[in-house]
C-alpha cells in the first residue's frame, strides 16, 4: 500500500519535486512495470519528457540535475554526487 500512497501523492507537482530532489524519486511506470529509486532516475534520464511533469518548463534545471547532455564520455553516470547534492549545486549556481 505504501507505493500506492506515494504514487497518489506524487500527482501533486510540489510533492513530485520534493521527492525528486530528496533523492527518492516518485515511482514511474516503464513497460508495464513500476520502477523506483535508481531505476526511476535512469528512466527519467532516458526519456525526461515522458517521466518529468514540468520538464519543458524547467528543462535546464533537470538537465543539470540528471546530467543530461553536455559531455558524452560514454560513462553511465558522470557524477558520483547524489541528485540532492546536484540540486543544491544548481541552486547555488543560479544565484550568481
Amino acid at each position: 500500500m505504501s507505493i500506492a500512497a506515494v504514487s497518489l501523492m506524487c500527482q501533486e507537482n510540489a510533492i513530485w519535486l520534493a521527492m525528486f530532489v530528496s533523492g527518492t524519486p516518485c515511482p514511474v511506470l516503464v513497460n508495464g512495470k513500476l520502477v523506483v529509486g535508481r531505476a526511476a532516475v535512469l528512466a527519467m534520464r532516458q526519456n525526461p519528457e515522458l517521466f518529468i511533469p514540468d520538464y519543458k518548463k524547467n528543462e535546464n534545471f533537470y538537465n543539470v540535475v540528471l546530467s543530461i547532455g553536455g559531455d558524452d564520455s560514454g560513462e553511465e553516470e558522470s557524477s558520483v554526487d547524489s541528485i540532492s547534492d546536484r540540486y543544491r549545486t544548481s541552486l547555488r549556481g543560479s544565484s550568481d
